[in-house]
């Protein structure tokens, strides 16, 4: 079932009101709403098309992300211009979509995101992760896929390695080189301890 920005929504696994954002009365009054999906609980993580973010650092990307498409349905990986974005940029991941999202392949991984998993993992699929943190960018990737729209997902255990004492406020953005196969994910995770 598909909802709209403007929708408010309340998750029972975290502790985070879900409802508009500036972005979302914006497209309200314009009467152009953007679907988005309807929340997905796996594991004490929460994933959805929400979009109330709590950090100023996804909210930012959302926007670059809805500039960059300008009226298509996605921005193609050239529109997307995330060096603009520096305060983004070290929490940033892209990944190569394979085979319809059966497997996601690291096509650049932000220095604050290799720092805690300890290695970069450019060129690598998510396999080389600890499984439960492959587990949930695997559940909003492919949920990413299913619904063509942006996604926020949240928790207050992060799956991150040694970042378990903290929650994880996620942004994932669907990417299309063609216009219609969504080939690339754009996401950034942001931890409330970490800068």
């Amino acid at each position: 079932m598909i909802q709209t920005y403007a929708d408010n929504v309340v998750t029972k696994d975290c502790d985070v009101r879900i409802g508009w954002d500036e972005m979302a009365e914006d497209r309200r009054k314009a009467q152009d709403p953007q679907p988005t999906a309807e929340p997905l609980a796996v594991d004490g993580y929460s994933v959805g098309g929400d979009l109330a973010f709590v950090r100023e650092e996804l909210i930012q990307l959302l926007r670059h992300w809805e500039q960059s498409r300008g009226g298509r349905e996605l921005p193609t990986r050239a529109d997307l211009l995330p060096i603009t974005l520096p305060r983004v940029l070290p929490w940033l991941v892209m990944l190569d979509v394979i085979n319809g999202g059966a497997e996601f392949r690291f096509r650049l991984c932000g220095t604050a995101i290799a720092d805690i998993l300890g290695f970069e993992p450019r060129g690598e699929t998510l396999s080389v992760l600890p499984e439960q943190l492959a587990e949930r960018i695997t559940v909003t990737g492919r949920y990413c896929i299913e619904t063509r729209v942006p996604l926020r997902g949240v928790s207050s255990k992060s799956s991150m390695p040694g970042q378990e004492f903290q929650g994880t406020e996620i942004c994932c953005l669907p990417v299309s080189n063609d216009g219609k196969t969504i080939d690339i994910l754009v996401m950034a995770a942001m931890l409330p301890n970490r800068r």
